[in-house]
């Protein structure tokens, strides 16, 4: 189902040269991944969180396809890179070097965390849209996330290390709007 989700999907993609590889893997928790050159992984516990609905699906590959197409598992790499270096300068500079560790790093991380999942969100909403999919799909895996809580203990990392669904509800709610009128 993901291999096809997949292929409707990118149908969509700006740029012909772009390609996009999509499979399960198994994995405790929910969870999803793209590496860059367009390599999506999503795991069994997400398809079966989405209760194998293909809209809800759509979303979460939209989303990550997101993630290729506008750079941000490369800027990720190179963030992470660029932090330690800043982690390692800071350890030296005592007092105000030790925040910077412990409080700094992480900020700057969620930070660009945040901005990065929204704007893929933003996009995968509009990809399933333009494969055909509803867009109140989306908010209905948003919602039920947001009803599962955001304990890593239910749902894992994935979205842990994402915006809390609320925010990401709010965020989609007018282009859904805007979209299911046919207006983008």
């Amino acid at each position: 189902m993901c291999t096809d989700l997949c292929r409707r999907l990118a149908k969509h993609v700006r740029g012909p040269r772009r390609s996009f590889h999509c499979d399960v893997v198994r994995a405790d928790f929910p969870n999803a991944m793209t590496l860059p050159g367009g390599f999506i992984f999503v795991s069994q516990s997400l398809v079966n969180l989405c209760e194998r609905r293909p809209e809800e699906l759509a979303f979460v590959i939209g989303h990550e396809m997101a993630h290729v197409i506008r750079g941000h598992a490369w800027d990720r790499m190179l963030n992470q890179t660029a932090l330690r270096a800043v982690s390692v300068v800071a350890a030296r500079a005592g007092t105000v070097g030790a925040w910077m560790r412990r409080t700094g790093v992480h900020f700057l991380q969620s930070a660009f965390a945040r901005e990065s999942e929204l704007e893929a969100d933003e996009l995968g909403l509009r990809l399933a849209s333009a494969s055909g999919f509803s867009p109140d799909s989306a908010l209905a895996l948003l919602q039920r996330v947001e009803q599962l809580g955001s304990d890593p203990g239910v749902l894992g990392q994935y979205f842990a290390s994402h915006p809390p669904a609320a925010e990401r509800i709010a965020a989609l709610g007018e282009l859904r709007r805007q979209l299911a009128a046919g207006k983008r």
